[in-house]
């Protein structure tokens, strides 16, 4: 009828984009200011509408890089609905194509002054460094791991919780402990303990986790001097 023509009409082309599948054009083509907020509302439809599996045969294509993109700038819904559909779409896609793909994005979102940007950006180095292909991509790279240990000291214990488990995760595998005990980053580790007693605890809270894996972590912490110094301050001789 007439009168549904002039429904579908009215209905922005995002809308009818997401509605149709057109998942690629629609991030491709995101608006500017203008209507930008729809877009992405339509898009975080669509992503959480499709099922994963389809999902995960669509997400390698698209070209992410505008969300990412997106979620430097300072209007909060914007950020919430980018970091919605990029969760979704990395739940989608094999831990070592995101690995590959968007370390450096990755890098930059723990920079981010958006608790919910770090958040995104740690948890998915957690879940790939469970994968035993995309491990390496993680382990080389000491200076994501540097903003992740410093994600510790931050204010927010949501942010360091996070960051304690991603962390607690690279540690069960040898190159994992090599990297956090036989590098710079262990002198990080020491540094960011010196923020306050509650981020020192923190840091107790990350070594006892680690130390808990195997015999071989168990050794790492020990000659680290960590736990010789947790019990120390366990028995009241504070450091």
């Amino acid at each position: 009828s007439s009168d549904l023509m002039a429904v579908f009409l009215s209905v922005p082309r995002w809308m009818t984009m997401a509605a149709s599948g057109e998942l690629g054009r629609l991030i491709a083509e995101l608006p500017g200011r203008e209507g930008r907020i729809e877009a992405l509302k339509a898009i975080k439809t669509a992503v959480l509408t499709f099922p994963l599996s389809e999902l995960g045969e669509r997400a390698p294509g698209l070209q992410l890089r505008e969300l990412f993109d997106l979620l430097s700038g300072e209007n909060s819904e914007q950020t919430a609905l980018c970091v919605c559909i990029l969760e979704r779409l990395f739940e989608a896609l094999e831990p070592v194509f995101v690995a590959q793909n968007f370390k450096e994005d990755l890098q930059r979102g723990l920079f981010s002054e958006d608790d919910s940007v770090k958040i995104l950006t740690v948890s998915q180095v957690g879940r790939i460094v469970e994968s035993a292909d995309a491990i390496a991509e993680i382990c080389n790279n000491l200076e994501l791991l540097r903003q992740i240990i410093l994600c510790i000291g931050g204010e927010k214990i949501s942010v360091a919780k996070e960051a304690i488990k991603s962390l607690s995760r690279i540690a069960q595998t040898k190159k994992g402990l090599e990297a956090l005990f036989v590098s710079d980053l262990l002198n990080d580790l020491k540094r960011v303990m010196e923020i306050s007693d509650i981020v020192r605890y923190r840091v107790y809270e990350l070594i006892v986790e680690i130390a808990s894996v195997s015999e071989d972590a168990l050794n790492y912490c020990i000659n680290s001097a960590f736990m010789s110094q947790l019990l120390r301050e366990l028995i009241g001789d504070d450091v």
